[in-house]
């Protein structure tokens, strides 16, 4: 601190100069008052000078710095550590007005002041005061011993001195909190967690954060200060927004713009930008700060598309969509009830559900709408009856769920009711013609069994009344054959032995067609029945009234049914003996009955090596008295077949059969039932 400035005489105002650059060169406000005391001591050479401060709200001046003629400036011991020793600047008040003064301090008892100065005879001191407006008074004293014109003029010179001097402090003040600011603002901008960014007035970036590189995906410092504004701002409407905004000086606040990474995936921001302007209001430098909310965007695009497809799902369905507070009143409507009953959606809003009730059950409706609300439970299913703006009634089906708020207390319900007017109206016309078919059963099954009694009555006859004749001329025939026989030529006994014929099979066709009348009318009488012991009993019967025939007869064990076991008798009857029938020109006789699986389903058949059929005529061999034979090769009736069918049906079966002329044939049947369920 021991500097001399080297100047002897001349004006204060020649020390602006020196006190500019000692000022601002100054680290602190503290080293800034001493560097002006040492430059104002060195020019006016006083014995003594000291700056004393006060402090605001105190009544005691302390000694920050004294001079001595002998030694220089130097630090006062008893202000260190105190306020005004640090890098603090105290603004000065412009307000206030500060003084220069000469006084005269001969009889001072002041003991801070040297002890050779207090024993002089004349002390004087030239005073020269600096005010600031945080209450802070800075007092520079320079003491003389002897009274000369130099004085008036040294205060002189300092009144004109002090403006410049405040000045200066003013000027310090300012760039230092400047640079504060500047640091602070670097310390906030670089630290920030949202991203920041300065850019030049054509969106060159001059300055970011770690936050914005995060943001657009920026892998280096270098990278994004080489970027540009527009390159991730690409939007072009909003990019005009962005610098017309700027250029007519309007700050930016929280405009959500799109934004797009380095990687190009785009993301959702809101920014706020602010710009600096030159004395020709040109922009200069732009500031701005990102608040990423792509994650919110998404949810929001999430939740509006939830809420699209919520709406377009209620606007579309058939159903009426409704919501109704504690009250019954409605809360929200669908546009259905426009549709449905014919209600404007502004009157029902705000109306109450009993309001849309038939009067005749409102009571009723009220009642049950204020036991859900004691419970708070959900229903379903609930019919409903509303009348609609012409009068009608309509019946709805009702399901609602109740609501609370986010604090746990019921506040309505929400529900949807769906339109069954015309379903009920289905229904009551199903019952009723459910009951007109069930009298119209029980009629038709009366005339079924009057019809029955009659067949019965009607096969009794042909039974009674053609079998008589038939066996008359059967028996005539013989009797003449037998009495005249020698008489006759031989075309005579011939015609008698045709009419026999005629007669005899007139009387077995009689026989099967009362049979097949039989099959029809006789009653299921249900059980387990095991197939091949009834195939094996017939098999054995046919070969032993034909024991020449070299016959082969394989039938598979254990097949089950459930059936009536004289109706399964008779099918197996009849197949076996049609199998029988057309082996009997073969040379070796070969039966097979057996069953197959086919499509999960059990087919049974009977299967021989016989005569076979031509396919194209397979559809009549189960019509009755149709033939694919001469008789004079296979006698028959065409009956049994039609009997097979008959009584498969009546089993809720189906039967065909597959065959080839001389290949044989096979003929396949199944049966509704398994060996553990009922027929019918």
């Amino acid at each position: 601190m021991n500097k001399s400035s080297g100047k002897t005489t001349g004006s204060a105002e020649q020390l602006l100069p020196e006190l500019t650059r000692e000022i601002f060169l100054a680290d602190s406000y503290h080293t800034a008052l001493g560097e002006t005391l040492r430059i104002l001591a060195g020019q006016m050479k006083p014995v003594y000078a000291e700056c004393r401060s006060k402090l605001a709200k105190s009544s005691v001046w302390i000694i920050l710095h004294n001079y001595r003629s002998n030694s220089g400036l130097t630090e006062a011991e008893s202000l260190i550590g105190l306020s005004g020793n640090g890098s603090e600047f105290f603004k000065p008040s412009l307000e206030v007005i500060d003084e220069v003064w000469i006084a005269d301090q001969s009889f001072t008892d002041d003991e801070t002041l040297p002890e050779s100065l207090r024993q002089q005879n004349r002390i004087l001191s030239i005073c020269l005061q600096v005010a600031f407006g945080s209450g802070r008074n800075d007092l520079i004293r320079l003491f003389y011993t002897d009274e000369t014109k130099k004085l008036s003029d040294l205060k002189r010179h300092l009144q004109k001195l002090l403006p410049q001097l405040k000045r200066l402090l003013q000027k310090k003040y300012d760039v230092k909190e400047i640079r504060n600011s500047e640091q602070r603002y670097r310390t906030l901008f670089t630290e920030d967690l949202n991203p920041s960014f300065i850019a030049s007035p054509i969106g060159i970036i001059k300055e970011c954060n770690q936050a914005f590189m995060t943001l657009f995906g920026f892998k280096s410092k270098k990278a994004a200060l080489e970027s540009n504004f527009n390159d991730r701002f690409t939007n072009y409407m909003h990019q005009v927004f962005f610098w017309e905004s700027l250029q007519q000086k309007e700050q930016i606040n929280n405009h959500e713009m799109p934004a797009s990474r380095v990687d190009g995936e785009n993301v959702y921001t809101i920014l706020k930008a602010t710009g600096s302007y030159d004395q020709d209001s040109n922009l200069t430098e732009i500031v701005g700060y990102i608040q990423d909310i792509t994650d919110r965007k998404k949810v929001e695009d999430a939740l509006r598309k939830s809420e699209e497809r919520y709406r377009s799902l209620i606007e579309t369905t058939n159903d009426w969509i409704w919501e109704i507070d504690e009250n019954f009143h409605f809360t929200y409507s669908s546009l259905k009830i426009q549709t449905i009953l014919g209600y404007e959606l502004n009157n029902v809003l705000g109306s109450s559900i009993l309001d849309l009730t038939p009067a005749h059950q409102r009571e009723e409706v009220e009642e049950e709408f204020t036991e859900l609300a004691i419970r708070q439970e959900a229903f379903v299913g609930v019919e409903q009856y509303f009348e609609d703006s012409d009068g009608n009634i309509a019946i709805f089906e009702t399901s609602g769920i109740p609501l609370f708020t986010n604090n746990g207390i019921f506040k309505g319900y929400r529900g949807i009711s769906k339109d069954i007017t015309e379903r009920k109206k289905t229904e009551r016309q199903i019952a009723r013609m459910n009951d007109e078919l069930e009298n119209k059963v029980i009629e038709r099954t009366k005339m079924l069994r009057i019809a029955n009694k009659e067949l019965e009555a009607f096969s009794y006859s042909v039974s009674h009344d053609l079998r008589a004749p038939l066996r008359s001329i059967d028996g005539f025939s013989q009797a003449l054959i037998e009495d005249y026989g020698d008489t006759l030529d031989s075309t005579a006994t011939n015609y008698l032995n045709r009419v026999r014929s005629a007669a005899q099979r007139m009387s077995t066709l009689i026989d099967d067609m009362i049979k097949l009348a039989k099959v029809s009318r006789t009653e299921l009488s249900k059980k387990r029945i095991n197939l091949s012991d009834i195939a094996e009993s017939i098999s054995n019967s046919l070969i032993e009234m034909n024991p020449d025939r070299d016959t082969e007869v394989i039938i598979q064990p254990n097949m089950y049914v459930m059936g009536d076991e004289n109706l399964m008798k008779v099918v197996l009857q009849n197949l076996l003996e049609n199998a029988w029938k057309f082996t009997s020109k073969e040379e070796t006789t070969r039966i097979e009955v057996g069953s197959k699986n086919v499509d999960d389903e059990i087919v049974y058949f009977v299967r021989d090596n016989g005569a076979g059929f031509d396919m194209n005529y397979a559809k009549k061999l189960f019509t009755p008295f149709q033939r694919l034979h001469k008789e004079t090769d296979f006698p028959g009736t065409g009956i049994g077949l039609s009997t097979v069918q008959r009584i498969i049906h009546r089993h809720l079966g189906k039967i065909w059969a597959e065959g080839e002329p001389g290949e044989g044939a096979e003929f396949c049947f199944t049966m509704r039932t398994s060996p553990n369920q009922s027929i019918d």
